[in-house]
């Protein structure tokens, strides 16, 4: 699915969230002004009782004058009283006010669409992901350094069953041996059906032996005794991939007396000799030394990446071979003038030749 669907529902859920906490704030500022307003009439109010209460009082003793000031502070007592029991009632009502908002955001986002199942609204949502983020779980701390149950360790069978590989210097190989007449047998009942008897190969599977000094050629032979690198990389093979059709159905010392008939087979062992990890590194294939460490990134790469030359980049160009049965080589007209030429001189040397052996012919039988 296109991501951008989702993140257009994303916009449009976080502006209606905005949109219904700013409503909230909104009627809850109005309610707190309605409270300070009452407040602010309750003591003008009672202000304005303090002034006219002086002018009843005129003809009064001075004891009662002096008598005034602890009036006026009774007085200022009673205002802070009044004033404090109209604030409390504003203030009491204005919680009232908020929660009943709240509901109505509730009521109006649950009516938009903005409610999961459960009856969480999308602000709480918001609200306890902002949370979430900025109070890390106890959870997190208990897990750490522990696993979560998948999977298990493998046992050292598995290993050794995976681990299979071996290494030039014989690194890796089993304990076993095998000897070229048993590697004979195994190899009769196991593989001469695809790779013939003698390792000459049948049909199209591969040859196994002989090969020797066809590396050169257009068509080269490869085989152990002709290319391959490494005995472990006939030991591997063998192991890992023979019989065709049931890889590793061999033990080992099945696979030490198959390798030994093959090395057989190419000369490089007498028929007496048996394959062990002790013998394994007496048997150098004949082409090891065809082998080197990649260098072309210090070879090909610097020479591809020059600008390649477009013209004027040889003196002269010479056809050295031709494809014509394939149609691959461009047509050589004073080739072909020339090949006709020589044709047609050799045609009638051989027409002139023919003439004079027939005219000495018929003058030896005149003669006769």
């Amino acid at each position: 699915m296109s991501k951008f669907p989702n993140q257009l529902a994303l916009v449009a859920v976080a502006a209606t969230s905005v949109i219904a906490l700013s409503v909230g704030l909104s009627e809850r500022a109005a309610h707190t002004a309605e409270a300070d307003a009452a407040a602010a009439q309750a003591e003008a109010d009672t202000m304005a009782a303090q002034a006219t209460a002086p002018d009843a009082e005129t003809t009064e003793t001075e004891e009662v004058a002096d008598a005034a000031p602890a009036e006026i502070e009774a007085v200022d007592e009673g205002t802070e009283n009044t004033v404090a029991e109209a604030t409390a009632p504003a203030e009491a009502e204005a919680p009232a006010d908020a929660a009943a908002t709240e509901t109505v955001t509730a009521e109006a986002s649950a009516e938009a669409g903005d409610t999961f199942e459960g009856g969480t609204s999308l602000p709480a949502l918001f609200v306890g992901a902002a949370w979430a983020q900025s109070h890390e779980s106890p959870m997190i701390g208990e897990l750490e350094g522990n696993s979560f149950d998948l999977g298990r360790e493998a046992l050292d069978e598995e290993v050794a069953a995976w681990d299979i590989d071996i290494r030039p210097d014989g690194a890796g190989l089993p304990t076993g041996s095998g000897d070229v007449w048993t590697g004979e047998e195994v190899y009769i009942e196991n593989c001469a059906q695809c790779h013939g008897d003698f390792g000459e190969g049948r049909a199209r599977w591969p040859v196994l032996s002989g090969g020797w000094d066809t590396l050169e050629r257009e068509d080269p032979v490869k085989t152990p005794g002709s290319y391959w690198p490494y005995l472990s990389t006939v030991w591997d093979y063998v192991h890992r991939a023979m019989p065709y059709g049931q890889a590793q159905s061999l033990t080992d010392d099945e696979v030490y007396a198959v390798t030994a008939y093959i090395l057989y087979l190419n000369n490089l062992v007498e028929d007496d000799f048996e394959l062990s990890q002790d013998t394994f590194t007496e048997v150098s294939l004949p082409n090891e030394d065809g082998f080197f460490m990649d260098d072309r990134a210090e070879g090909e790469i610097p020479a591809f990446s020059e600008e390649p030359c477009m013209e004027d980049c040889k003196d002269s160009v010479e056809i050295t071979m031709r494809a014509s049965v394939l149609d691959v080589t461009p047509e050589d007209e004073e080739a072909e003038a020339t090949e006709a030429a020589a044709e047609t001189t050799g045609a009638a040397e051989t027409q002139e030749a023919e003439a004079t052996e027939a005219a000495a012919e018929t003058t030896g039988a005149a003669e006769t």
